[in-house]
C-alpha cells in the first residue's frame, strides 16, 4: 500500500514539473449539473494557496487542506457588485446577484513565496443557478485592486474623477488610456455545454461614453506576456479566422440613454454582414466578473490592423489604419497624408483625377458603406465613428462599426449629414469628414451607380423581410436573458420598454424600407417619376393582400393614437395603441382572416377599406 501511495505522490510530482509546477484539479472548469467536491494536487514540498473571489493568491489566501464543495458556500464572499463603480446618477445597486464558482490557486514555498504560474478554473453548476444559459458565457477573473483600488483600479471613479470639471462625467480612471492601464485578467469562453477556451490576457476599459456607466465595455489583449499571443478559438460563424488578436466586449447599455434596446449595433452589423465593405462580427454572450453575474454583453472584433490580417490575409505589419479621417493609429501616416492631401486638389471632372481616385479608393465597397450608414441614419458619423484602411498596392475600404446611435430619422437630417461643406460644424458631420463623399456623388457614373445599388439593397439585403427577421432573431436571442440583465443593472426598465424600442427599430426599417429610395433619388436629383408612391394620405399596402399588409400614415406631430380594426357591421375586431412619429409612419397589420376591413387611427379623418383574400 505504501509502494502505491508513493507512487501516486511522484507521478503528481513528475506532473506539476512538466506543466511549470501548476496546481492541478480534480474537475476542469466548465457546465456541470450539480455540485461536487473539487480537489486541489501539487508537489509535497509546496502549499497550496486559493481564492474564491476572482483575486491573484497570496501568502495571505486560504491553505487548501480538504476538498472544495462547490456549493453556495463556494460563491465569492467579496461582493464587488455593491462597489460603487460609476457616478451617483449612473450607478445601481441590485439586491443580489447570480453567481458562478471561480477558484484560483497557485503554489507557495515555506518562505510564502508563489512558486508556480496562477491557475484558475470557472464552474457553472446548473442546480445552482437554477437555470441553463441560453447564451455563451464569459468568465472574467481580474484582480479586486486592479479593479477598484482607488489609485489604480480601473473600474472606478478613483483619484481621477473631478466632481468639479465642467466635463466631470468624462474623468475618473476608467478614462485613463495607455498600457499603462491595462491589467491581467483571465478568460474563459464556454458554449455549447462546454469550456471552449481558458487563458490569460490583458484588460482595458474600452470606449467613451460607456466607461462611466456601471456596466462597462471591455477590451481583451492576447500577449506573449500573460502566456498566450491570440485567442485560438473560432468565435465567430461567419469568419473563417480561428486566432484573434483583441476582442472587445460590448455592453447592452450602449445605447442609454436614447433607447433601451443596447442592439442596434449588432442589427448593424448582421444588415452589413453581406455587403461589399468591412464590418465587425458580432454574438451576444453572458458575462461574470470575478464570479458575479455582469450582464449581457457583445462578443465583437476589433477594427484594429491585426482584424484586418484576419479577415483578409494581409500582414498587420503593412496595415495603415486611420481613424476621424486624420488619425493614424497604425501604419505609415505618410500613407494617408499623401492621399487625402491628394483629395483637397481633385477635379472629378477631370478623367485623370477620376481614374487616380478610383485606383486610390474601393469604390463599390465605399458605396456600400455610404449607404449603409444613410439607410441606418446614424447620427454619430461621419466625422466620429469613421475608420479606413490600406496596405502597399491596396486601395482604401473603410471599416463600418458602432452603430448605437442610428435608427431615429425623427430631428435628424442625413442627406445634409451627408454632404455637409459648413466649416463652422465639426460633429456628428465636417468638410474633412465628407470631402470624400462629395466628390464620389459629383461623378455622375458613381452618383449613378449609389442609386441603383441602393435599390438593389431595398430589395435584398435591406428588405423588409430580412430585416424583419434579424430583429425577430435578435428579440428571440435576447429575451430569455432580459431578466437578469435588468435584476442586475435596472435596464431596460421594464421588458415591455425593451420590446417597445425593439418595435420602434421594427418600424424605422419598415418605413425606411418604403421610402428611402425616393428621398436618394431626389437627393440626387435623379428622375424617380417610376418608383414614385403617393402618400397623401393613409394607405394599406399590398391590398388587397393575403392575410398582412402595411399601413403608412402621415403625421404633423407625435402622438400616441389607437388603431382600430373593424368588419363591415362596425364590429371591433383589433385594437392596438400606436407610438406616431411626426413625419411618416409604417405598421404592420395584424394577421386576418378572409374579408373586408375598415382600418381607422384615432385622429385622422379618414380610414382605409382592407380586403384580405386567402
Amino acid at each position: 500500500m505504501r509502494a502505491v501511495c508513493t507512487y501516486f505522490v511522484l507521478l503528481l510530482i513528475t506532473v506539476a514539473s512538466a506543466t511549470g509546477q501548476n496546481v492541478i484539479f480534480s474537475h476542469n472548469g466548465g457546465f456541470y449539473a450539480d455540485a461536487f467536491d473539487l480537489s486541489l494536487y501539487g508537489p509535497g514540498d509546496y502549499t497550496i494557496r486559493y481564492t474564491l473571489n476572482g483575486s491573484i493568491p497570496t501568502a495571505a489566501s486560504k491553505a487548501y487542506t480538504a476538498p472544495i464543495s462547490l456549493t453556495e458556500q463556494a460563491y465569492s464572499p467579496s461582493n464587488i457588485y455593491r462597489l460603487q463603480n460609476a457616478p451617483d446618477d449612473r450607478w445601481y445597486l441590485p439586491e443580489e446577484v447570480e453567481h458562478i464558482i471561480v477558484v484560483r490557486a497557485a503554489l507557495f514555498d515555506s518562505q510564502g513565496v508563489r512558486r508556480s504560474p496562477v491557475a484558475t478554473q470557472d464552474y457553472l453548476v446548473s442546480s445552482l443557478l437554477g437555470r441553463d444559459m441560453s447564451l455563451p458565457v464569459v468568465s472574467l477573473c481580474v484582480d479586486s485592486t486592479d479593479l477598484f483600488d482607488y489609485d489604480s483600479g480601473i473600474f472606478v471613479p478613483g483619484r481621477h474623477y473631478d466632481p468639479n470639471d465642467p466635463n466631470s462625467y468624462r474623468t475618473g480612471n476608467y478614462y485613463m488610456r495607455g498600457r499603462e492601464w491595462e491589467r491581467r485578467a483571465h478568460f474563459t469562453f464556454c458554449e455549447g455545454g462546454k469550456r471552449r477556451l481558458s487563458q490569460d490576457c490583458g484588460v482595458r476599459i474600452h470606449g467613451i461614453s460607456q466607461r462611466n456607466k456601471s456596466q462597462k465595455a471591455l477590451t481583451l489583449y492576447a500577449r506573449e506576456d500573460y502566456g498566450e499571443k491570440k485567442f485560438s478559438y473560432p468565435f465567430f460563424k461567419n469568419r473563417t479566422a480561428k486566432k484573434y488578436k483583441r476582442l472587445v466586449l460590448r455592453t447592452l447599455q450602449a445605447t442609454q440613454p436614447y433607447s433601451s434596446d443596447g442592439v442596434r449595433d449588432w442589427l448593424c452589423q448582421q444588415l452589413a454582414e453581406p455587403l461589399r465593405c468591412d464590418n465587425l462580427a458580432s454574438r451576444p454572450v453572458v458575462m461574470f466578473l470575478n464570479g458575479e453575474y455582469w450582464g449581457i454583453y457583445f462578443l465583437e472584433e476589433k477594427p484594429d490592423q491585426h482584424y484586418i490580417e484576419n479577415l483578409h490575409d494581409i500582414d498587420d505589419d503593412s496595415v495603415s489604419v486611420v481613424n476621424f479621417w486624420s488619425a493614424t493609429e497604425s501604419g505609415d501616416p505618410d500613407r494617408w497624408n499623401n492621399f487625402y492631401d491628394r483629395l483637397t486638389e481633385l477635379d472629378i471632372t477631370n478623367p485623370v483625377d477620376s481614374a487616380w481616385l478610383a485606383a486610390s479608393v474601393d469604390i463599390d465597397a465605399f458605396i456600400d458603406y455610404m449607404l449603409l450608414e444613410l439607410f441606418i441614419t446614424n447620427r454619430d458619423w461621419p466625422a466620429n465613428n469613421a475608420r479606413c484602411w490600406s496596405a502597399s498596392g491596396q486601395p482604401w475600404r473603410w471599416i463600418f462599426f458602432d452603430g448605437d446611435y442610428s435608427m431615429d430619422d425623427r430631428t435628424f437630417d442625413r442627406y445634409a449629414n451627408l454632404v455637409c461643406e459648413d466649416p463652422e460644424v465639426s460633429y456628428p458631420t465636417s468638410p474633412r469628414a465628407t470631402l470624400l463623399i462629395r466628390l464620389l456623388l459629383a461623378n455622375e457614373t458613381w452618383k449613378q451607380r449609389s442609386a441603383e445599388r441602393l435599390q438593389q439593397l431595398v430589395n435584398s439585403h435591406f428588405s423588409d423581410r430580412r430585416c424583419r427577421t434579424l430583429v425577430d432573431e435578435i428579440r428571440a436571442a435576447l429575451d430569455p436573458e432580459l431578466k437578469y440583465q435588468m435584476d442586475r443593472f435596472n435596464y431596460p426598465a421594464t421588458r415591455q420598454v425593451w420590446l417597445d424600442d425593439l418595435s420602434f427599430v421594427d418600424n424605422y426599417l419598415l418605413r425606411n424600407n418604403r421610402y428611402i429610395v425616393n428621398e436618394y433619388q431626389n437627393f440626387l436629383a435623379i428622375d424617380s417619376s417610376e418608383n414614385h408612391t403617393d402618400f397623401s394620405k393613409m394607405t394599406i399596402f399590398p391590398n388587397p393582400s393575403i392575410g398582412e399588409a402595411l399601413l403608412w400614415v402621415y403625421s404633423d406631430s407625435e402622438r400616441d393614437s389607437e388603431l382600430g380594426i373593424y368588419d363591415l357591421r362596425g364590429g371591433g375586431i383589433y385594437y392596438e395603441t400606436l407610438r406616431i412619429i411626426a413625419g411618416p409612419n409604417l405598421f404592420r397589420l395584424p394577421h386576418m382572416a378572409s374579408g373586408v376591413y375598415l382600418v381607422a387611427l384615432h385622429g385622422f379623418k379618414d380610414g382605409a377599406r382592407w380586403i384580405v383574400q386567402q
